[in-house]
Order: structure tokens, then C-alpha cells, then sequence
């Protein structure tokens, strides 16, 4: 079953949100949460459009599903509001392009497990952000940490999200703004946070078991279009 139109995973800043579905199939009906829990047929049962209000300082996370006749549904798709103050940019004007990097090897199952682990090897990484110079045939249960500063051009809400399969977590100013943990197939999370222009710190970790090692990330600044963070964007001191 297909999911309903609107209700597309992404992440966004607002004070308030309105919910605007439409079923995709004959006679579904769509179930919804703002509360973060699952929704099935004890959920809200979704007539018309519903406006969501999130109080500065909160969010919301608001979940849908559309159930057919015959019992058959659709994937459980996330949206997240946030409404958070604005992060501002740190004091510190790195001028060296690149991450400093940590490559790790074991069975991991949660990207907290690379804190237990030795780095096999560490170094600089320069281009967009990605598991692909690890990527081999013989070894597959890696782990990696990416650690320095990305630069905001202008101040302004954006949108993040890592694609990856297995696990990835994406922090800014210490904050864990992307949660794409665990072991699942290739999956994309996103988050949201309002930033100012200027450098803030930058944090991926990430780990793979037997699978397709990959890792990629975005930005999307608000009102204009997704793109992968490009290297010219991220810098170490």
C-alpha cells in the first residue's frame, strides 16, 4: 500500500504545522500521531486537514499511515517539527578543508558501540562526506567517525538527513540533530535546527555490518533545494 500524499519524511522548523493528506487508494483510510508512537487503527483517524501547534522550545513528531479494506497498509512515514532557538556560530574560524576522521573495524550494533573501539587507523578526509573509500568486498563491518566544522552561509532553518546503510547520527554543536541509528537497510532521517551564519561543530559516526556500506549526506536550507554537503562546506583545526 502506498503511502498518502503529504506525508513525505522530511524534518522542518515552524511554530506551526498543518497536516494535509490525501489517500492514494480507493476507500483507505489514513491513522495518525503527534506523539512520536506508531499509528494503527486505535490512532486518529485523519478527515481533514489537522493543524499542529508546537510551542518554542519543543517539537513534535508526527507519524501517519493509511490502512486499506482489506487490512493492508502502508509504511509508517515521520515527520518532525521543531521550534527551537537559533544555534550560534562558534568563536573559532577553522581554515584547513576537510574532517579529521576515524576508521574502525567489528561487529557493531549501534553507532554508540564505536566509543568502545580502538580506531584502526585516523587521518584527514577531504571531499563530500561518504563510506565509499571503505568500501570493500573482504571487509564490511566498519565503523567511522567524522569529527571538525561546517560552514553556514547565510542564518536560517535547514533541513539534514544522512542516507545509510547501516547506522549514522548526525550532531551539530554536540546536538544529535539526525538519528538514523541502528541495523537497517538503506534508510534517509533527517533533522532540522535554525543556524547562524558562521562555523559550527560537525559530527558524523556511522557503522556497517555485511551490507551495502554506504553513507551519504545532505543540507537543504529553507526554500531552496536539497543538495549533498560539499566538501567545500567543512573544515578541521
Amino acid at each position: 500500500v502506498p503511502s498518502p500524499v503529504g506525508a513525505e519524511e522530511t524534518a522542518l522548523i515552524a511554530s506551526k504545522y498543518i497536516l494535509d493528506l490525501k489517500p492514494t487508494i480507493k476507500n483507505g483510510q489514513i491513522f495518525y500521531t503527534i506523539d512520536g508512537y506508531n499509528p494503527d487503527e486505535t490512532a486518529e483517524l485523519y478527515t481533514k486537514p489537522v493543524t499542529v501547534n508546537i510551542p518554542k522550545g519543543e517539537f513534535r513528531i508526527i507519524k501517519t499511515v493509511q490502512i486499506s479494506p482489506s487490512g493492508r497498509r502502508s509504511s509508517i512515514n515521520k515527520i518532525i517539527v521543531k521550534n527551537p532557538d537559533l544555534k550560534s556560530a562558534v568563536a573559532v574560524k577553522p581554515t584547513k578543508k576537510g574532517l579529521k576522521f576515524n576508521y574502525y573495524t567489528g561487529t557493531f550494533q549501534q553507532v554508540q558501540d564505536l566509543e568502545l573501539a580502538k580506531p584502526v587507523t585516523s587521518g584527514i578526509f577531504e571531499g563530500a562526506i561518504s563510506s565509499e573509500k571503505w568500501k570493500t568486498k573482504l571487509e564490511r563491518y566498519i565503523g567511522l567517525k567524522f569529527d571538525g566544522y561546517i560552514f553556514i552561509p547565510e542564518t536560517g532553518n535547514y533541513t539534514f538527513s544522512t542516507l545509510s546503510d547501516d547506522g549514522s547520527k548526525l550532531f551539530i554543536d554536540n546536538e544529535l540533530i539526525v538519528d538514523n541509528d541502528g541495523i537497517h537497510w538503506l534508510n534517509e532521517a533527517y533533522g532540522a535546527v535554525k543556524l547562524e551564519k558562521g562555523f559550527h561543530k560537525f559530527n558524523i559516526s556511522y557503522f556497517d555490518q555485511v551490507g551495502g556500506t554506504t553513507l551519504n549526506c545532505f543540507i537543504q536550507q529553507e526554500g531552496k533545494e536539497k543538495q549533498e554537503i560539499s566538501a567545500s562546506q567543512l573544515y578541521y583545526e
